[in-house]
């Protein structure tokens, strides 16, 4: 009977632990499935995953993981990957691989399956308002932008709604009118109560009365001196209240006269600057912009995507429930893998062999309480590909400091799609990509630059640039985005070797395409301008006439000093 019960409980302790041996594998599926989830934001998808506990060995046969971005399209997906890690270094506290097979590594592949996860519950509030996440709405709202910049290329401009948006001259001619009627209000105000005229009439009668050839002695030729130093004592104050009055008129004249000149002059800058908003600036310098910004943005949309995974693992720290019911030791995290290094060796379908090399320092999810920034390098090579990435991130203390660089050379493109209507399809080629980014004090910069050579393009439909391209067709296209920000701010400027090209041929191709919609403008704005100028003159014409008149009349008081002093020359003559 003992002997039986020593069966029986031998036997159950064999199913007990043949149970987890069983389901192990699936446990460590799911589980690793699950976890990627959770950093990537999309489906995460393992088959044929197993554990040998004896060798410390991994393997799986596949495994896809979804773009966030991107509901039908993987990140990565490979075929079976095995790797070992050393028991060595896992009592060392290190996580060391020699070497991960990896066979056909792929990147960007399609998905029969959507990729979105389920009921995904929103981030919270401290962790949407990052600077990441406002790097990326700022992105999307200079996506948005951009794609507007092509329109009039290919649309017919509505010359009336332009004109009356943008037409700036009719106001200011009425502006003008408003202040020609001020200038008529101001003298008509001054000469009611102040008549100079009047008061040199009188002088010059008083003058004109003391006759010389009347004065028969001594006595009335004094008497005629006398009067006359009281008509000049009277006339000085009087001539230099004129002189400042001319002055002001003179001014006044002078800038009534101007008038029609400066309203052509308003008029011309208008119908400049209305035939440039016929067709966008195409000018080198943002040509480059206008045609490949859209497409370099979402390129470095596609990034900041996969930079925010990494602030997913990172930022966990930062969740205040965690901190008050986990409270630890300075440089004791709660998950820690020390330096992780692996040799990955890729076989694609054709056979063609690849070796990457890579490692990661101070990997945790609590990078405050470690106390050290996580480091990353990965190295790949095959026949004449050359790729690296390195990263650093330092999370241990507000502001974040994060710089990732990356270098793609000789990789092979096929059937690349800009997302950009009016850009033809790359069916086949190579490509240099190279940038980096970086993060510190709220303050994010970005440089990327694409160089593709040997290529081939494919030209779906016309479009306005397939003529160019088709020109171009097989020669090196290299384009370089800056881009950068912080707080709400965004800058960006493109280059590219083509940007005088593009200038040229696209002038042509955008004047060409409003030569009707120019005429249209140039025959309204016109018309518009006579109507304008026929009203102002209307009321300048009389104004200024009215006002040279008075300026000439005091112009002519001057002649009483001539009187005056030939009357006193002949008057001390006959004395």
């Amino acid at each position: 009977m003992r002997g039986r019960k020593k069966w029986i409980l031998l036997g159950s302790l064999i199913i007990i632990i043949l149970i987890p041996v069983f389901f192990l594998d699936g446990w460590i599926e799911a589980g690793l499935e699950k976890g990627m989830q959770a950093v990537t934001g999309a489906r995460v998808e393992i088959d044929g995953f197993r554990f040998r506990p004896l060798t410390l060995s991994f393997s799986w046969k596949r495994f896809q993981a979804a773009d966030p971005g991107h509901a039908f399209r993987n990140m990565a997906e490979t075929d079976r990957v095995k790797y070992q890690m050393q028991w060595k270094s896992l009592f060392q506290g290190r996580v060391a691989i020699d070497t991960v097979w990896v066979d056909n590594l792929r990147f960007g592949t399609d998905r029969a399956a959507d990729g979105r996860l389920p009921h995904v519950s929103s981030p919270p509030r401290s962790e949407r308002s990052g600077p990441l996440e406002r790097f990326e709405a700022e992105l999307e709202r200079a996506i948005l932008k951009s794609r507007a910049r092509l329109e009039t290329l290919s649309h017919s401009v509505h010359v009336d709604s332009l004109l009356n948006r943008e037409l700036t001259f009719p106001g200011r001619i009425d502006s003008a009118r408003i202040e020609c009627g001020r200038t008529a209000s101001r003298w008509d105000s001054i000469l009611e109560f102040y008549r100079p005229l009047d008061r040199v009439g009188k002088l010059r009668k008083r003058a004109a009365s003391l006759d010389p050839q009347k004065i028969k002695s001594v006595p009335e030729g004094l008497r005629a001196l006398k009067t006359l130093d009281e008509i000049r004592r009277e006339w000085s104050p009087l001539k230099d209240s004129i002189q400042v009055w001319s002055v002001s008129l003179e001014s006044d004249v002078r800038r009534l006269g101007n008038l029609p000149g400066q309203v052509r002059g308003w008029a011309e800058a208008d119908y400049s600057r209305l035939r440039d908003r016929l067709v966008p600036d195409l000018n080198p310098e943002s040509v480059g912009e206008m045609v490949f910004g859209p497409m370099m943005l979402k390129q470095l949309q596609n990034y900041v995507r996969y930079w925010r995974i990494v602030h997913r693992v990172l930022d966990k720290n930062g969740d205040e429930k965690t901190k008050k019911s986990k409270i630890r030791e300075p440089g004791r995290p709660a998950f820690h893998l020390g330096i992780i290094s692996a040799g990955v060796h890729t076989k694609d379908q054709r056979g063609n062999a690849g070796t990457w090399h890579g490692s990661a320092t101070h990997i945790t999810t609590e990078p405050r309480v470690l106390g050290q920034p996580t480091g990353v390098r990965l190295e790949y090579a095959r026949d004449d590909t050359r790729s690296l990435i390195s990263g650093f991130f330092d999370h241990t203390a507000e502001p974040v400091h994060d710089r990732i660089e990356w270098s793609f050379r000789g990789l092979p493109i096929k059937g690349w799609d800009s997302g950009e209507d009016y850009l033809p399809k790359l069916k086949s080629g190579q490509g240099d990509l190279q940038g980096n980014f970086s993060l510190k004090n709220r303050q994010w910069d970005g440089i990327l630059e694409i160089r593709l050579h040997d290529s081939a393009w494919n030209f779906q439909g016309e479009s306005v640039l397939s003529r160019i391209w088709k020109g171009i067709s097989g020669q090196t296209v290299k384009v370089t985005a800056r881009a950068g920000g912080g707080e709400g701010s965004f800058r960006l400027s493109v280059q590219s070797n083509l940007d005088n090209l593009l200038s040229e041929e696209l002038k042509k191709e955008a004047l060409a395409r409003v030569h009707e919609s120019a005429a249209e403008l140039d025959r309204k704005l016109w018309s518009e301008y006579d109507k304008a100028v026929s009203g102002l003159n209307e009321e300048r014409l009389p104004l200024q006439l009215k006002l040279e008149s008075i300026l000439s009349s005091l112009k002519s008081s001057g002649e009483l000093d001539i009187l005056l002093k030939n009357l006193s020359e002949t008057l001390k003559n006959r004395l």
